[in-house]
């Protein structure tokens, strides 16, 4: 069976696509808006909540939410189809778009949520569903499932390419674009230097759509996580250990990915150099003024980072993205990054990966480090999309020449996969 990984020389990753919502025969135009919409208004419920999570070390009700303005700052500075949200209603926790009902459910500690949204304006709706792994779900009733025919997928649901819209910027703040790649970098050479390894618990969340537009599979599974951070020669090298009550990779498993919450090391000094970054602006990430920086491989140097893997043939994959780097503290708190060009010669259309970091307090609390917190992965290969999210929690810490070192984890006596 082909297998198709896509790693990096120093990481491994590999991702996979959404399902779409397309505006085909059977759906009218203004359906089809008014479903784009309520997409939107999902996944600005999602940012909105892992923004409040940052802040208050839990999840929002919803009027906690809109009472904080958190959502209507996410829809301000989102792309042009966000922006036509701004019409809706957030004071009303049953309705917030006209002909959609809003179901939401968190946790009495606030440390998880639900939500559906559910299209009553018309027979055999769609409904969406997501929670705080910030997976997307779409699904209709069983008396209407023979309308969810490949048609019914599009677009909407694929992630844009990062360069399709320029998130607003303040344009009137000068940026000191070279202080912020110092900064960032250093802050990137720091953390490779000084943390050996750390463990997380891991959930994944993996979706199938194959080439008809069904929905084939749906899997959760959970995992001692560690990734060890390697310096040789100078260059940090990154691999990933995972160990659970389920395998990582089964006989059916088409697509997996390795490495890919490591992505700021892009702006190690190593390999800064081999992408060609600009900075469109100060704006806001994760409720703090940031940089936005946008990056692209540079023609004229080899690609050292990103390459994938099919059978035991590689394939180099150029990158492209953009990266919040923190004002204040030059910490990379976001990133999102996309193929400069399709490899069709192995069949891969789109790789989209969007990045969340976080802040992580060490336990005695004298050190505070940003790691990867959410990374969504995207892809489609062969004419299948797949969807692939990684959550992580639980963060310990494993520090060169430290005396603060916690037990090891239960992984590291596996093998890496990568």
């Amino acid at each position: 069976m082909r297998r198709l990984w896509i790693c990096m020389v120093l990481i491994g990753c590999c991702s996979f696509a959404p399902m779409r919502l397309q505006a085909g025969d059977k759906v009218d135009h203004q359906a089809a808006k008014d479903r784009i919409s309520a997409l939107n208004f999902v996944k600005m419920v999602n940012t909105a909540e892992r923004e409040f999570l940052q802040l208050h070390g839990r999840y929002a009700t919803f009027p906690e939410l809109t009472k904080s303005g958190q959502g209507k700052q996410n829809t301000q500075a989102a792309s042009q189809d966000v922006r036509g949200l701004q019409s809706m209603d957030l004071q009303s926790q049953s309705e917030p778009l006209a002909g959609f009902h809003l179901r939401f459910i968190i946790a009495s500690d606030g440390s998880e949520y639900e939500l559906s949204l559910t299209e009553t304006s018309r027979a055999c709706g769609f409904t969406w569903f997501s929670n705080e792994s910030g997976a997307l779900y779409q699904a209709k009733t069983l008396t209407c499932a023979e309308e969810l025919t490949p048609s019914a997928f599009s677009g909407a649901l694929t992630p844009p390419d990062v360069d399709e819209t320029i998130p607003a910027t303040r344009t009137d703040v000068p940026c000191p674009l070279p202080k912020v790649l110092q900064e960032a970098s250093r802050r990137v050479e720091e953390l490779a230097a000084n943390l050996q390894r750390f463990s997380a618990r891991e959930q994944i969340e993996h979706m199938e759509v194959p080439k008809k537009g069904h929905l084939r599979t749906v899997t959760k599974r959970t995992f001692n996580y560690v990734a060890q951070i390697n310096q040789e020669a100078g260059a940090p090298s990154v691999e990933e250990y995972r160990k659970g009550t389920d395998p990582e990779v089964t006989a059916d498993t088409q697509v997996y990915d390795t490495g890919s919450a490591a992505f700021a090391l892009i702006f190690h000094p190593l390999y800064i150099g081999d992408f060609a970054i600009t900075c469109e602006g100060l704006t806001e990430s994760a409720a703090r003024p940031a940089w936005q920086l946008h990056f692209a491989q540079r023609p004229d140097r080899p690609n050292q980072f990103h390459v994938l893997q099919m059978d035991n043939r590689y394939f180099p994959l150029p990158l492209k993205g953009r990266a919040w780097i923190a004002a204040d503290t030059y910490q990379v708190l976001r990133m999102e990054t996309d193929l400069l060009e399709p490899a069709r010669k192995a069949r891969l259309e789109r790789e989209h990966m969007v990045i969340e970091y976080g802040p992580v307090d060490f336990r005695k609390g004298t050190v505070r480090l940003w790691l990867p917190q959410l990374a969504d992965l995207y892809i489609d290969y062969h004419g299948h999309r797949y969807q692939r999210t990684h959550k992580f929690s639980d963060f310990q810490l494993f520090w060169v020449d430290s005396a603060q070192v916690i037990k090891p984890p239960k992984a590291d006596a596996d093998p890496p996969k990568n």
